[in-house]
This record gives C-alpha cells, structure tokens and sequence, in this order.
C-alpha cells in the first residue's frame, strides 16, 4: 500500500505575486546576460535555493539552445541558393 504524499498543494503561480517590483528581463543578449548573473548573486548569496538556481540555469539553457538554433537557420538561409520556380523554358 503506498503512503500518501505528504506535500502540501501549491496554489497556481502568479507572476506578480513574486516581485512586482522587478523590472522585465530585456529580451537580447545583453538583458538575459544580465538576469542570469542577478540570479548567482543571488543564488552565491543563499537568497535563493538550489533548486531555483538549477531551475534558472535549464531555462538560460533553453534560451541559448534556441538562439544557437535560430542563428544557424539564419546561416543555411544565407548561404543557400535561390529557389528557381518554374521549368525554366
């Protein structure tokens, strides 16, 4: 028989419920940058937990991945041929 969980229910997240008082990230290279040493200091400084922190780092992780994804589309695109449309008759 498994016992029960004993972790409380969480109430569903609202973003403005954390820090109002927190600016937007700025969203370029520059701006996550920024956010994500905000977030160590933080996180060096026992603010936040570990798991925030590893939280924080799979979501930078994400962003990154897809900017690389994104800048090597923009790479094939240029370096592609023209697309030729018809039989050329």
């Amino acid at each position: 028989m498994s016992k029960p969980s004993k972790q409380p229910q969480r109430a569903p997240f609202d973003p403005d419920s954390r820090a109002p008082d927190l600016p937007p990230v700025i969203r370029h290279a520059e701006g996550v940058r920024d956010a994500l040493f905000d977030e160590l200091d933080l996180l060096r400084a026992n603010k936040v937990t570990t798991r925030h922190g590893r939280t924080v780092a799979l979501l930078a992780k994400q962003i990154i991945d897809s900017a690389r994804l994104e800048i090597a589309e923009q790479n094939k695109l240029k370096n592609a041929e023209p697309l030729r449309l018809g039989t050329g008759s």
